[in-house]
């Protein structure tokens, strides 16, 4: 019943990405944490480099704005007033402005 192709955002497929690639973080944790005492300190700096790139990476795919769902609302400049524009705020000053 129905269309069975439906399209779906590439909002998603990144996120899904993401989201594989963060819970493949997680099985390499584990197994460091299981053989935490056998690896010794060597093998805990090399942890803490892994999760420092992974934090960076976090990091950088949030400031980019990768994990937002719809886009951030534009905000629009404020209109400028200068000598041109001021005819259209009060004709009146301006007609006094120019007989002067």
């Amino acid at each position: 019943v129905g269309f069975a192709r439906y399209r779906f955002s590439a909002k998603f497929y990144l996120m899904a990405m993401f989201f594989v690639i963060f819970d493949l973080e997680a099985v390499f944790v584990y197994a460091w944490a299981v053989s935490a005492r056998e690896s010794g300190w060597p093998g805990y700096i090399e942890m803490v480099v892994f999760l420092l790139i992974l934090v960076a990476g976090l990091a950088y795919l949030w400031r980019v704005g990768a994990l937002e769902w719809a886009p951030k609302p534009r905000v629009l400049p404020a209109p400028r007033v200068g000598a041109d524009d001021e005819t259209h705020i009060n004709p009146a000053s301006a007609a006094r402005r120019r007989a002067k």
